[in-house]
């Protein structure tokens, strides 16, 4: 026995399966663009509050071996003679932060 001797389902051929997957592609085409401006929006929605909730400030001042932070940002100044340091402390436009009398140009 062949295989052409076999007996099977007749053959629908290659249009009618070309013209279904054509309609599908052009269905869920459709379905897609539909749907854009939602995707798009929502997109645009979750990068707004992404940003908006980065909008802090940081600032970091790494000063390794240099002046500790008595003697240059936090001077303590009503702290006793042996707490407080050498150095005087200066306002600076905000109430109760002082800054090392040599910074007069941070304060």
């Amino acid at each position: 026995m062949e295989v052409s001797d076999v007996p099977h389902a007749p053959h629908k051929g290659r249009s009618s399966m070309s013209r279904r997957r054509s309609f599908l592609k052009q269905l869920f085409a459709g379905v897609g663009a539909l749907n854009l401006p939602n995707v798009l929006r929502l997109q645009s929605q979750a990068a707004d509050r992404a940003t908006a909730n980065r909008r802090t400030s940081l600032i970091v001042l790494w000063q390794d071996g240099g002046p500790s932070h008595f003697e240059t940002f936090d001077p303590k100044p009503l702290a006793p003679a042996e707490i407080r340091g050498a150095l005087g402390a200066i306002s600076t436009r905000h109430p109760g932060v002082n800054f090392c009398e040599v910074l007069p140009g941070l304060a």
